[in-house]
């Protein structure tokens, strides 16, 4: 149902995205449609919670990002 609600948003300025990790990059389930969000661009600026483990995989998908880390 989340996905379905991800691929069926309007465009917008502000896409904000918390998380990714182990079951979009290893398992290939969990909110995989936000791959398609982000290639589509429809948005002015996203902010996209990855975990750090899974930074590497992200950036293999060729998307331009900047990191910053957030600890708490």
């Amino acid at each position: 149902m989340g996905n379905q609600a991800i691929a069926a948003a309007p465009p917008c300025d502000l896409l904000v995205v918390d998380e990714l990790g182990p079951l979009e990059f290893e398992q290939n389930i969990g909110w995989r449609a936000t791959f398609e969000i982000l290639e589509g661009q429809k948005y002015k600026l996203a902010i996209v919670v990855i975990r750090p483990e899974c930074i590497q995989a992200f950036a293999k998908m060729g998307f331009a990002f900047q990191v910053e880390e957030i600890r708490s």
